[in-house]
């Protein structure tokens, strides 16, 4: 949602010219607009949401675990998946917006990029064994069927079929 101002005539309480965002290149949900006295100062409710992929160190033998380090931090909601089998990579999918992608990245936060990028839901990526594919599931074909690709976005195929539509 973003916040408008138009022009009125105080006369007759008309429209004197085009609406123009006041809030634009704004990252947030905003509501509840209130201007100072003198006019000078719009106030307004934000929403930033955000989730960002962490890493804490842990010993295995002793069974400790170090500090949490957040990895990214980023406004949105971008939600780690699976770790690679060798350890050194992450799946993520952005949830909850109208385009659900995939990512890659190093373990260490480094190295972000897309793998998927358009209209459809692709959700829960995960590697395989040799760690050359991700397979998922998405909605691209209008039900949700498993897929696999490269970490690259290369070699998009479509892994089973089916008919339901269960996971919307």
């Amino acid at each position: 949602m973003a916040l408008w101002r138009i022009a009125i005539d105080e006369a007759t309480g008309r429209a004197a010219g085009s609406p123009e965002s006041v809030t634009a290149g704004v990252e947030a949900a905003m509501d509840l607009p209130s201007f100072s006295a003198d006019g000078r100062s719009l106030l307004f409710r934000s929403r930033l949401q955000s989730i960002n992929p962490a890493a804490i160190p842990f010993d295995p033998v002793k069974l400790q675990a170090g500090e949490p380090r957040l990895l990214l931090r980023r406004t949105g909601l971008l939600a780690p998946a699976a770790v690679s089998y060798d350890g050194n990579w992450l799946t993520l999918h952005n949830i909850g917006e109208k385009q659900e992608d995939l990512c890659v990245m190093r373990r260490d936060g480094t190295g972000l990029r897309r793998v998927t990028d358009e209209a459809a839901r692709d959700r829960m990526p995960r590697w395989s064994p040799d760690g050359k594919m991700l397979t998922f599931y998405s909605n691209r074909t209008g039900t949700y069927q498993a897929w696999s690709i490269r970490p690259d976005g290369s070699g998009l195929s479509l892994l089973a079929e089916s008919k339901s539509t269960e996971l919307q």
